[in-house]
């Protein structure tokens, strides 16, 4: 050790200023590293749930389409019986029936 009291307290000082820096650049160094694992676990997680959207888009989109078809094959059995219905009329059956919708359509016919 040196006898001058300042010249030991100022190496003391530096040596404390040493140590802080490094503290100082190993946090650093620990904060980007952590930084950077977390971008990537909410880009992970971003992946993720943009997968699970479009699996439950297409779900969805395929459940739509089923009913819509279902919808329909229902409207076109309703179309069936009604012409078929229709068809088992007679001619004497259905006269009344023609008239009576040609009246409603015609000018000043009624409904």
């Amino acid at each position: 050790m040196n006898d001058d009291p300042s010249a030991d307290l100022l190496a003391e000082v530096m040596a404390i200023e040493r140590q802080i820096a490094g503290k100082l650049a190993a946090d650093r160094h620990e904060s980007a590293q952590w930084l950077e694992r977390t971008r990537r676990e909410i880009e992970q997680a971003k992946l993720t749930e943009i997968a699970a959207l479009e699996a439950s888009a297409a779900r969805d989109e395929e459940a739509a389409g089923k009913a819509a078809q279902e919808k329909a094959a229902a409207i076109l059995q309703q179309a069936q019986a009604t012409a078929d219905r229709l068809t088992a009329l007679s001619d004497a059956q259905l006269a009344p029936l023609v008239r009576q919708r040609i009246a409603s359509i015609a000018p000043g016919g009624t409904p």
